[in-house]
């Protein structure tokens, strides 16, 4: 997978879709907040080479970011969201060069 593809695949662009079907539990500052965060993520992995300590800084950057928005906009971040960003998140940390069957996101997530 290429960075193209994995920006390609990012969970807002399934939440805009559910939204303009009428799901109200998202809203354009949600998911411009969240693309914001992901769009930082996939920059800094490209940035991070294929060391351990970089791609896991960016993990964590993403997650605590993701901590804030979901905390700011009243736990958006439910099962369905949840799985999917990790989905991304592992996706990028493999895209980088980093192999692990652990969730790379659980230490710093609260969502």
């Amino acid at each position: 997978m290429e960075v193209e593809q994995l920006w390609a695949n990012r969970p807002t662009l399934l939440w805009e879709d559910r939204m303009n079907e009428g799901d109200d539990i998202y809203t354009v500052e949600i998911i411009f907040a969240v693309d914001a965060a992901l769009r930082r993520y996939v920059t800094a992995l490209t940035h991070a080479g294929e060391t351990e300590v970089s791609i896991l800084a960016a993990v964590r950057d993403v997650v605590l970011r993701l901590n804030e928005l979901d905390e700011e906009h009243d736990h958006f971040i439910e099962t369905i969201e949840r799985e999917e960003l990790y989905d991304f998140i592992q996706a990028g940390v493999a895209l980088a060069g980093y192999e692990t069957t652990e969730d790379v996101t659980e230490e710093w997530r609260e969502w």
